[in-house]
């Protein structure tokens, strides 16, 4: 038996499994870096959350708003725990990825909800959600407020190199400093572009739409018509980031990192990484729905979650 079995007959490319398990560590270290500026716990936090206007709410919509924001909470518990545990890195990979990406999406739910009743929303819809009602009204700092809309190849150009503003470093490298996890992380928000704009091609190709015009190809204007019709609409952010990240949770790259393709202190890294940014969205959505309620609605739901939580988690990130 050869020395690999697993990764040698059964996992293809490694080389671009590799690259692109390496993609999804660096860009977590880069966004959890620039959590580390302490702007975006003072000025930027404090100004952008006062820019959120107080609404009214029903009590079956309060409810959902607090139930999710609940569930953020308790999957952050998760995350927390395995790493106080300070368990063997490979054995929490993916239940770390899972908990920090549900923590985020519950928060966003319970954003959402603090502005529409409507309960049941798709992924593509909270990316747009998120792009709209959160970026584009300057609600969020950096780095969670990296993003545009259209997703067209020209637009994305533009964007990008914008964004990038002459920064020569890129997602290939381990980030460091501020400079390199800017670098790399518009480098990945290029790279979700392509990602977006690929599964819709891939969708198009298979709908009947294109079967029945028999389109095979994006070769022809009429092709390309439609596709970019779509890619306008289309958002890239740090929540569609986030999902092409936890997309990888039964992939190859899992089974690649498993077998030692990324050494166990980089993994630990990664680990306390996705807590970091777990917990620093959570402040800035409690922060938003603290703002979207009341402060005295928020003042109970943090004290009832204190006194009658049988929880471990310690509630001191969401009091101000």
């Amino acid at each position: 038996m050869s020395e690999k079995w697993m990764l040698e007959n059964l996992i293809k490319g490694q080389n671009k499994i590799n690259f692109s398990a390496n993609g999804m560590i660096n860009w977590v270290r880069a966004t959890s870096i620039l959590c580390n500026d302490q702007k975006l716990f003072t000025t930027d936090l404090k100004n952008n959350s006062n820019c959120v206007l107080s609404c009214d709410f029903n009590d079956e919509q309060k409810k959902l708003i607090f139930k999710n924001f609940f569930f953020s909470m308790y999957e952050y518990t998760h995350l927390a725990r395995l790493v106080h545990e300070n368990i063997h890195p490979y054995d929490i990979l993916t239940a770390a990825l899972t908990s920090c990406y549900k923590s985020i999406i519950f928060a966003i739910k319970s954003m959402k909800l603090s502005n529409t009743e409507c309960r049941y929303v798709s992924i593509e819809q909270l990316i747009n959600f998120y792009q709209t009602e959160l970026i584009n009204k300057d609600i969020l700092p950096i780095p969670f407020s990296i993003g545009f809309k259209d997703l067209t190849k020209k637009n994305t150009k533009d964007k990008i190199k914008s964004l990038k503003n002459n920064n020569s470093y890129n997602n290939n490298d381990y980030p460091k400093t501020k400079e390199m996890s800017w670098g790399a992380s518009i480098t990945f928000l290029n790279g979700t572009r392509d990602y977006i704009a690929e599964r819709t091609e891939e969708r198009l190709l298979n709908s009947s739409q294109f079967y029945e015009k028999n389109i095979l190809n994006f070769r022809t204007k009429d092709a390309q018509s439609i596709r970019d019709k779509e890619l306008a609409l289309k958002s890239v952010n740090f929540l569609a980031q986030i999902h092409r990240v936890y997309s990888k949770v039964n992939s190859d790259e899992i089974v690649y990192i498993a077998y030692g393709g990324i050494n166990p202190e980089k993994l630990k890294q990664f680990i306390l990484d996705l807590k970091k940014i777990a917990r620093t969205f959570q402040i800035i959505s409690g922060r938003y729905i603290s703002h979207k309620c009341s402060s005295q609605e928020w003042d109970c739901f943090i004290q009832d979650f204190e006194k009658n939580a049988a929880i471990s988690l310690k509630v001191q990130h969401l009091k101000w």
